[in-house]
């Protein structure tokens, strides 16, 4: 017999990479795989970090998006962003209610599923995605138990803890086949750092870490005990990749059941009820944020009765969340244009309920600057603080087309019409047939307005003290407002007055 001419097999090497490789991956997603989502990224962040930015600001940001309209006010609606069952049906109500750097973060999250789940590797990227909202949703129970603050944040972070690994799987192409054939390769079994480094020269751990830092994203070393938040965080990634794989009942879940109930003096038993039901709200947020159920409970495990599958949008329905919640989650912001009345009732009792509970003044204003430009149908909303002297009126906060613009202009010295409106106490339609005689009174930048639509004035009062005044205009679309719109304008802000005096004369007693 002729001896065999095969050669033996041998191990394909894999390349050095440059030992740069880590900028060189920071460089191509920013500016060349997903230029778009860095730039939105940024542009979310930069412009939420400007000092005076405001909820309004944001709320005009996401509603130039419809899809993250859509989402961001389902899970505004959700009981695990919203468990008093409190309806929100504006964008800008979503801020005020779940919180300015909760929404933000929100967005981000949308963003990151929106352009992220797609291209060769959209499978192990959903799989991905999953586990993170998995942990982030078993975190901020774990926060709460553990006392890990601010809890606010811990959610946004955990789920970007491994932000490396989506950002790397949603771009690459075949250093993600490479990587794949790598994991499953004997010699790199349970070894996935050293599988990341003899193909990248990196972690995928360090990548997302130095993502976070381009992006200046939530981090783990921003809560009040670092440690503490890093537990809280690893613990939840222990959970939802332990449920994965083995199961609710395995013993690898007992023997974490009793490290967490250590830290939080829960027996086991009671524990994995609190897992299990966090697991459910898990699920809810990922349909939310528009992946699939099917695909979903496939890495989260969830019991079979808190699955509706006759929903055709295929969204669990956890028991506590009521009907009309789930109506709410998918409202439509209506654009500003006619009254709304429905809104204008709406707003009314939002807030009356804040006033009850004693919310702060900002919130509260800006609700009814909500309620004034989409509730009543107006161009531009604002409001204008009065100086304690007297002798100045500033914008303060406003919504509508160019804002921050009108916000720098309103800015007003004594001796002009609206100081005398503020000393009369009375509300005001303002136009060139009821004013042309005092057109020198008028400050310019509103003879501006005045020449393509009506102004609406009323003086902020408040326990018989002059604050400031609510201002409003349809001089975009060179509009009048009917005798219908400027009661309805009154009365809002009348009735805004009123409950804030008596929740003062209460404060007093």
């Amino acid at each position: 017999m002729r001896p065999s001419t095969r050669k033996a097999p041998h191990k394909k090497t894999i390349p050095t990479p440059p030992s740069n490789n880590l900028q060189l991956w920071i460089a191509r997603v920013k500016n060349k795989e997903i230029p778009s989502f860095n730039a939105i990224i940024e542009d979310i962040i930069s412009f939420t970090q400007e000092e005076a930015c405001s909820a309004s600001d944001l709320a005009q940001l996401i509603l130039k998006d419809v899809s993250m309209t859509t989402k961001v006010l389902k899970l505004a609606n959700s009981f695990y962003f919203n468990p008093h069952n409190i309806p929100v049906t504006t964008v800008s109500r979503a801020v005020i209610a779940i919180g300015f750097n909760t929404i933000k973060e929100i967005s981000l999250a949308i963003l990151l599923i929106d352009h992220l789940a797609k291209g060769s590797n959209r499978q192990h990227l959903i799989e991905e995605l999953a586990r993170s909202i998995h942990a982030a949703t078993q975190a901020k129970a774990l926060a709460e138990l553990c006392h890990d603050t601010p809890i606010e944040e811990v959610f946004i972070q955990t789920l970007l803890h491994n932000i490396g690994d989506l950002i790397f799987w949603s771009v690459a192409k075949t250093e993600g086949e490479a990587l794949t054939l790598l994991l499953a390769a004997p010699e790199y079994e349970n070894k996935k750092n050293a599988a990341e480094i003899a193909l990248l020269g990196f972690t995928l751990q360090q990548f997302g870490q130095r993502l976070n830092k381009e992006w200046n994203l939530s981090s783990p070393k921003d809560s009040d005990n670092p440690e503490q938040r890093h537990f809280t965080i690893n613990t939840a990634y222990q959970i939802a990749t332990i449920a994965e794989k083995f199961g609710w009942k395995s013993p690898e879940m007992q023997d974490l059941l009793k490290k967490i109930g250590e830290k939080t003096q829960l027996k086991p038993e009671k524990l994995i009820t609190i897992l299990r039901e966090n697991a459910s709200s898990a699920a809810n947020i990922a349909g939310n944020l528009g992946m699939r159920l099917k695909r979903v409970i496939e890495i989260i495990p969830v019991p079979e009765d808190k699955i509706d599958w006759s929903d055709a949008r295929e969204q669990l329905q956890p028991k506590k969340i009521a009907s009309q919640t789930m109506a709410n989650a998918t409202t439509v912001i209506p654009s500003f244009g006619e009254p709304d009345l429905d809104l204008q009732l709406k707003v009314q009792r939002e807030i009356s309920d804040l006033i009850e509970h004693q919310a702060a003044f900002k919130p509260i204003m800006q609700l009814v600057l909500e309620g004034i430009h989409e509730g009543i149908g107006c161009d531009r909303a604002l409001y204008a603080q009065l100086s304690s002297d007297g002798e100045n009126l500033n914008a303060k906060s406003a919504l509508g087309p160019h804002s921050k613009t009108f916000i720098k202009k309103f800015q007003f010295k004594h001796d002009n019409i609206l100081f005398k409106l503020l000393a009369q106490k009375k509300p005001c339609l303002l136009n060139t047939e009821s004013h042309s005689h005092l057109n020198s009174e008028i400050p310019e930048v509103l003879v501006e307005v005045i020449q393509h639509g009506d102004i609406l004035l009323a003086p902020f009062i408040v326990n018989q003290q002059t604050l400031g005044l609510f201002y409003a205009d349809r001089s975009i679309r060179q509009g009048h407002f009917d005798t219908e719109c400027f009661e309805n304008f009154c009365h809002l802000i009348k009735q805004t007055c009123m409950g804030l005096t008596l929740a003062a004369l209460q404060a007093n007693t």
